[in-house]
């Protein structure tokens, strides 16, 4: 048996990945500890694995990717073609994935320590992803900022303006042998934006003293520092209720949200099979896959959802809901993983 971890190594996907595939009901575990959760993968899964990498990478969604695994040959050479006639046009993102894994192929030397190798458009996508939930700096400034962690061989980074949080994993081309932990404060993330726009490689490295710095093209400046007024986000993660989960398409997640546009208050209802997203009289539909249980009804900020939906990554997104008052979690992955957390509101007078 494997663990999480080599198997992560043997097929090319990152660990929280793993997590999610396993959430979804794509990639189970062989195994799982009753008393400590950890996985543990059979030899035989590897090349499944592998599998899914590859058709995950060509940005297959789940739906289709699941009847791909079950499928004889000639209705998966069908499954390949159709993705392709209607992905034609995102070639040239294959053709950059491809130049980044040339590039870590050929990194070959050990990184120093409190420093994370990333290529320039990957940092800048993932800024964008998570510093929509970051404070305005003149309410918050101890939350203005974007917390960046080097965990678990991932590149984490994290934003909250205390209403919404939002964690984004990605897999760098190389981490340091020590922990990279610190914020990139406001005026910091502003000029790294401007910056990665057109650099092409990227280094964020942290001093014995804590402050962080971004290297661009072999230009070095101070982004941030230790960030001790962060809070403690982890603990928000692991001390909150696990809901039951359904899972959509983010493309008709859009749409929906496009219909009702201009909405304080959204309301989601959940039901077998399906999502329900209604404003001011109006209402969209929402197909998916899973929650058994009874319909249950949750209001949400419908400016923070619909923020939260368009920061979404890859085809596919998991909406996990485990009380009206808690907190609402949307999950995503490519190669790795975005989650965004939003506290529920109170509902509207006319719901």
């Amino acid at each position: 048996m494997l663990t999480i971890g080599e198997f992560a190594a043997r097929s090319g996907l990152s660990r929280s990945a793993l997590r999610f595939y396993d959430q979804t009901g794509l990639l189970t575990p062989a195994q799982v500890d009753p008393e400590n959760g950890y996985r543990r993968y059979g030899e035989g899964q590897v090349g499944q694995a592998r599998l899914v990498y590859r058709l995950r990478a060509a940005e297959l969604p789940l739906a289709p990717l699941r009847r791909y695994l079950g499928a004889a040959r000639e209705e998966r050479r069908a499954i390949l073609d159709a993705h392709a006639a209607a992905f034609r046009e995102r070639a040239s993102a294959v053709e950059t994935l491809v130049d980044e894994l040339r590039r870590t192929l050929d990194a070959e030397q050990e990184a120093p320590p409190r420093t994370c190798s990333v290529a320039a458009a990957v940092l800048a996508a993932a800024l964008r992803q998570v510093s929509f939930a970051a404070a305005d700096p003149e309410v918050r400034a101890e939350l203005a900022g974007v917390w960046v962690e080097t965990k678990d061989d991932s590149l984490r980074l994290v934003a909250t303006d205390s209403y919404r949080l939002a964690v984004r994993d990605v897999v760098p081309e190389r981490v340091g042998s020590a922990a990279l932990r610190g914020v990139i404060d406001a005026r910091g993330l502003a000029r790294l934006q401007q910056r990665l726009e057109t650099a092409t490689a990227a280094v964020i490295a942290q001093d014995d003293q804590g402050a962080l710095s971004a290297v661009l093209d072999g230009s070095c400046a101070t982004i941030g520092d230790r960030g001790e007024g962060f809070p403690d986000y982890e603990r928000i993660l692991t001390e909150r209720d696990r809901g039951e989960q359904i899972t959509l398409q983010r493309s008709d997640v859009g749409r929906a949200l496009t219909d009702l546009a201009g909405s304080d208050s959204i309301t989601i209802e959940l039901e077998p099979r399906r999502i329900v997203l209604s404003a001011k009289g109006r209402s969209s539909n929402v197909p998916g896959e899973g929650w058994s249980r009874r319909p249950m009804r949750v209001h949400v900020d419908g400016r923070f959802l619909t923020e939260a939906v368009h920061a979404m990554v890859g085809p596919d997104l998991l909406l996990e809901v485990s009380d009206p008052l808690a907190p609402v979690t949307l999950r995503s992955a490519d190669s790795g993983t975005l989650s965004v957390l939003t506290m529920p509101i109170r509902a509207p007078e006319s719901a």
